[in-house]
């Protein structure tokens, strides 16, 4: 092989191959719901149950197909939107009772099976719910004012919403113990504040309560 012959295969094997334009990753279900004003539990996982994860996913992608942040939340809404409408027309005391009627109001969840967007809207109004009652224990880290569509559709719904000032009771309380008893309500393993009689009242004790109710509503859906 002649030295020119040598230099043109040696180019051939040592020029870098040229690389297309990286594919961006596929979004996933927690990666585009709303964040703001909103505490998952879980690691942040909405489903543990795949095939329900990707059914949802999908339905989503036929009305968004990049799955925006801000047009999904603006989706959710209108599922809480819908139960609020429901609520008044007097749809059942279970939040369940509201949740089905109100995909139907919702053209891209309307095939949806219903333990699916249940499930969905149970993840959601607990998350909502935790970090109101976050809110109690400690200042809001969140802006009222930068909270989406689907927060505020919670709020009207449930007709709670973030408290402006901790509660006086939590006021002088170690932060750590506060920190503690948030991750383990994240957890779904409720608060446990101890002895502290300033903050087991009946006020805490209903709201304990409610929690309670509410995560084993979620353990029992969970998917």
């Amino acid at each position: 092989m002649d030295v020119a012959m040598e230099d043109i295969v040696a180019q051939k094997y040592t020029t870098p191959l040229k690389k297309g334009p990286k594919k961006k990753p596929r979004k996933t279900i927690q990666q585009c719901f709303p964040r703001n004003g909103f505490e998952y539990p879980d690691g942040d996982r909405i489903f543990q149950n795949r095939d329900n994860g990707h059914l949802f996913k999908r339905a989503l992608m036929t009305v968004i197909p990049t799955l925006n942040r801000q047009v999904v939340d603006e989706k959710l809404a209108e599922l809480f939107i819908a139960a609020k409408k429901h609520k008044k027309l007097g749809g059942g005391i279970l939040h369940t009772q509201r949740f089905e009627p109100a995909a139907q109001d919702v053209d891209c969840f309307k095939d949806l099976p219903k333990n699916i967007i249940n499930h969905v809207m149970l993840v959601l109004l607990h998350a909502r719910f935790l970090h109101i009652k976050f809110s109690e224990y400690r200042p809001n880290p969140v802006d009222p004012a930068i909270e989406g569509k689907t927060a505020k559709a919670i709020d009207a719904y449930t007709g709670k919403s973030p408290a402006q000032q901790p509660d006086d009771a939590f006021k002088d309380m170690d932060p750590k113990l506060i920190a503690d008893m948030m991750t383990r309500m994240k957890a779904k393993r409720g608060p446990d504040w101890g002895d502290d009689k300033e903050t087991t009242g009946a006020g805490l004790d209903a709201s304990n309560a409610i929690f309670e109710n509410m995560a084993e509503k979620l353990k029992e859906m969970r998917m």
